[in-house]
């Protein structure tokens, strides 16, 4: 079996200026030295908003998840939606990237739920802070983690250009129906493609996929 030290990876704070400045040291922790670099194994999440909507029954307005953050019942869904993910890296002693809730927390796309530019700022925020409060519950000697991206335009931050991570897309914003896909599939699709790109090492989902598709895509891989 594969073992390898879990992360939970800081990846990109871009405007510091909207964060509690006082957190900054422990949410930059591997800004200069970014371990999904390496040839460890890497998880990453699903799709949080099709979880969020279909099986969560939640509803996100303009496919954003971000606004679950304006009340303590959004953010413990949020909340237990990275936990799933953590929990599952730690099983697996795997790294972990986690990116925020925030795919549509940018000006274009947070006026249209009527926020400002401080109720933007503050969002991000505790976007960010909510992925360092799970880092320090699952953090250990075997797991240390995070990822977090602010949302800025419609910048899509995924590191494909690395051929390093592999992720799944099976849905689009207007389907009212969720296609599961079978998550065993995925997993052998998934070990496939190591034989052809030897670099991968970031596995996760994308829209329709959620933490069943990723264990087995963690099983599949993590033998290699």
């Amino acid at each position: 079996m594969f073992q390898s030290a879990g992360w939970l990876i800081l990846l990109s704070l871009g405007d510091c200026d909207v964060l509690n400045t006082s957190r900054i040291p422990e949410m930059t922790k591997y800004r200069d030295s970014l371990p999904q670099l390496s040839n460890t194994f890497f998880l990453t999440d699903g799709g949080i908003e099709t979880t969020l909507i279909f099986h969560e029954g939640l509803e996100l307005p303009h496919f954003a998840a971000f606004h679950l953050l304006k009340d303590k019942a959004g953010r413990e869904a949020l909340r237990k939606y990275f936990c799933t993910y953590a929990a599952l890296a730690k099983r697996y002693e795997t790294g972990l990237v986690l990116e925020s809730a925030t795919w549509r927390a940018n000006p274009d796309w947070a006026s249209k739920l009527g926020y400002g530019a401080e109720a933007l700022a503050e969002a991000n925020r505790k976007a960010i802070v909510l992925l360092c409060e799970i880092r320090e519950e699952f953090e250990s000697e075997k797991t240390p983690m995070v990822a977090a991206a602010l949302g800025r335009g419609e910048m899509v931050m995924c590191p494909l250009e690395r051929c390093r991570c592999g992720r799944r897309k099976s849905i689009t914003h207007e389907s009212t129906e969720l296609d599961e896909g079978d998550p065993v599939q995925l997993g052998r699709e998934h070990h496939e493609l190591l034989s052809k790109l030897k670099k991968l090492n970031v596995f996760g989902g994308c829209c329709g996929t959620d933490h069943r598709h990723v264990e087995e895509i963690c099983k599949a891989c993590i033998t290699r």
